[in-house]
């Protein structure tokens, strides 16, 4: 799971004396949104590092992911400037509040104690009328505090009650990629009734040699594509992305690792039809560097697949 970016609270998106950004290319897409979560650094907040790592790839983003906890409003004015330049957010708001430290129990959020602050994110997306892809608390699965799975979605259900007169938002239920093979209880532990989303969604990433063995992005995410053709939905990768295989003091891995394990995710998501967008996750985490400019091989085999006109 991501962190939360830094929100951006101006009327008008200022990038700031620290970026050039060009004006940069985003055709129309002829079938899966390239997409992307940029952790802020230094004093940037998230729409700044995503215009950052545009700047580095040469184009624009389809779709842009941030995350928040039940303190700030999900329509931003960030999330409405990026939707009137052609780029469709992705919101994942989670019961914490701040940084998370701060937990929400699943429990009260089904028993309606935070219903007014989830009616004015509702009343506010449902009057702004414009398309969003949104998720109530993704991976629900790292959140044992929060409570069982039995609560997780009845909060859900709660949660989609309320937003029933904001139609032109797509609902997102969104687990770990370990969980379509069986971990954690399995999906159906978790997935609210099918009815409440419209795509499924997953998370993944190879860290190896960091961690574990080594994995493809089929490796990955197969099984939660094949789960997704058995009820009938669209997926969606929230998070994707691998370390370089020479890392974590594996000097002797191949160099061009990383450059290589793109490239061969781009080549499989041109023939996952199920799959309607990607989100790379451009950050590192703990000893996991998935920044996409980690080495200039992989800068450039990322740029080459957000290229391709598949994506565009």
């Amino acid at each position: 799971m991501g962190p939360i970016a830094k929100l951006s609270t101006r009327r008008t998106p200022n990038i700031g004396p620290r970026h050039n950004v060009p004006q940069l290319p985003l055709g129309p897409t002829q079938h899966c949104l390239w997409g992307a979560f940029a952790k802020p650094m230094g004093e940037m907040n998230g729409l700044e590092a995503l215009l950052a790592l545009e700047a580095k790839v040469g184009r624009k983003f389809g779709l842009h992911r941030n995350y928040q906890g039940m303190d700030t409003d999900i329509l931003t004015d960030d999330v409405q400037w990026l939707t009137d330049r052609g780029t469709v957010c992705y919101r994942s708001f989670h019961s914490w509040l701040g940084d998370g430290k701060i937990t929400i129990p699943w429990a009260a959020i089904a028993a309606g104690q935070w219903d007014l602050w989830i009616r004015k994110q509702a009343t506010a997306l449902a009057n702004w009328g414009k398309p969003m892809y949104i998720t109530f608390h993704h991976e629900p699965e790292v959140a044992p505090q929060c409570g069982t799975p039995a609560q997780y979605k009845a909060a859900f259900i709660h949660v989609r009650s309320l937003f029933a007169g904001a139609p032109k938002l797509t609902w997102l239920a969104t687990l770990l990629s370990p969980t379509y093979a069986g971990h954690n209880g399995g999906p159906a532990a978790w997935l609210p009734p099918t009815q409440l989303f419209d795509v499924l969604g997953v998370d993944g990433y190879n860290r190896y040699p960091c961690e574990g063995r080594y994995n493809t992005f089929t490796d990955k995410f197969l099984l939660a594509k094949e789960y997704a053709g058995r009820i009938g939905k669209q997926l969606a990768i929230g998070e994707w992305g691998s370390v370089e295989l020479n890392s974590c003091d594996h000097p002797e891995g191949d160099p061009l690792g990383k450059s290589k394990w793109i490239t061969d995710a781009v080549g499989v998501m041109k023939k996952w039809d199920r799959l309607i967008w990607v989100s790379y996750t451009h950050e590192k985490s703990g000893p996991y560097a998935f920044w996409v400019d980690s080495s200039p091989s992989s800068l450039k085999s990322f740029t080459q697949g957000g290229y391709d006109p598949y994506f565009r």
